[in-house]
C-alpha cells in the first residue's frame, strides 16, 4: 500500500481511482476515505441493475427531484440578507446566466468580502441601472470609487502633479560634448 493516503475504495474486490485493493467480505460494501471508513452497507446481489441508497442519504442535494428550484447556498444567502441592491444583483445575475449563476454568485461573494460596503452598493447600483452584469468591469467600478481612500493609488490629479514635477529640469545633469574622455580613442 501506498505511503501517503490511498484513494477510497470499496469491498469485495471493486476499487475506485484505478487502485485494485483485496478484500475478502463479499457480503458487505464498505466505503473508505483513507483509513477511515466512510460508509458500509450490505451488498445487493449481483446483476439486479438498481441504485440502492440508504436511508440517511435521500435527502442530499443530489437526490432532489428533476424541475424543483435548488437550494440557496450560504454565500447566496448572505449577499441577499446584505442589502437591496445585493440581493437585485443576485436576482439580475441568476436571471441572466440561469443554472451557471454558481461561480458569478461565488465571485460577488469575494468582492462582497474585500471591498468597502457603500462604493461596492454604488458600483451595484450603476450597473443595475446600465444592466451591467460583468464583474470585471463592476470590480472596476468599485477601485475607482475607493482609489485614494482604501488603497494607495494614484488619482488622475496626482498623476498630473507627478507628469508636471518631470517636465521641470532637476538640474544639470546632461552630458555635454566637453565631458566626453579625451586620448582612449583616435579618429582615423
Amino acid at each position: 500500500m501506498p505511503a501517503l493516503r490511498p484513494p477510497s475504495l470499496l469491498a469485495g474486490g471493486f476499487f475506485v481511482a484505478k487502485n485494485p485493493y483485496e478484500v475478502t467480505e463479499m457480503d458487505q460494501v464498505r466505503i473508505f476515505d483513507g483509513h477511515r471508513v466512510v460508509c458500509e452497507h450490505v451488498r445487493q446481489e449481483d446483476g439486479q441493475r438498481k441504485r440502492c441508497t440508504l436511508p440517511g442519504h435521500e435527502k442530499q442535494p443530489r437526490w432532489h427531484k428533476a424541475g424543483a428550484p435548488r437550494p440557496p447556498s450560504p454565500e447566496e444567502q448572505r449577499l441577499r440578507a446584505s442589502c437591496p441592491v445585493m440581493a437585485a444583483m443576485v436576482d439580475a445575475l441568476q436571471k441572466r446566466h440561469g443554472g451557471r449563476a454558481t461561480r458569478r454568485l461565488m465571485r460577488l461573494h469575494r468582492l462582497w468580502l474585500d471591498y468597502p460596503q457603500e462604493p461596492l452598493r454604488s458600483a451595484l447600483a450603476v450597473a443595475l441601472e446600465h444592466r451591467l452584469f460583468d464583474l470585471d468591469r463592476i470590480e472596476t467600478l468599485v477601485l475607482r470609487h475607493v482609489a485614494g481612500d482604501f488603497f494607495r493609488l494614484p488619482t488622475p490629479e496626482l498623476q498630473e502633479g507627478l507628469l508636471e514635477r518631470n517636465d521641470t529640469p532637476k538640474g544639470d545633469d546632461t552630458p555635454k560634448e566637453d565631458d566626453t574622455p579625451k586620448g582612449d580613442h583616435e579618429d582615423t
